[in-house]
């Protein structure tokens, strides 16, 4: 089972969550690579995204396709990815110095909700 946090909340407070399987709440679609450390100004660490496999990366990409696809190719929603957060051994990571933290992506959830481009551009009626 894993607790749902959000990303900042990882950078925030990385003790906390190490080496635990955590969600994130994420807005969709996301990009891929994934990037979510330039958006936590508060945090200390630096947070490097990795997905566990490419099995996770094809899946991802798969069901976003869909949603693609049913939207013309202009959505956006939000949803949940599931990941280990773990500390980052510096000393074996030469190119990453500046990184104390990983994310790995296990799974990218199906989204919780979507809207089209063409629904969020609508006026409601007066």
């Amino acid at each position: 089972m894993s607790v749902r946090v959000p990303f900042c909340e990882l950078v925030r407070h990385p003790k906390v969550y190490e080496n635990s399987i955590v969600s994130v709440a994420v807005s969709y679609p996301p990009m891929i690579p994934y990037s979510f450390t330039g958006s936590c100004p508060e945090g200390n660490d630096s947070v490097r995204i990795e997905l566990e496999s490419e099995k996770v990366r094809s899946d991802s990409e798969q069901m976003l396709a869909v949603y693609d696809k049913e939207m013309d190719h202009c959505w956006a929603g939000a949803g949940t990815i599931v990941g280990k957060f773990e500390a980052v051994d510096r000393k074996d990571d030469e190119q990453q110095k500046e990184v104390s933290y990983k994310f790995t992506i296990l799974r990218l959830d199906k989204p919780e909700f979507v809207i089209s481009c063409a629904e969020s551009m609508r006026t409601p009626a007066p």
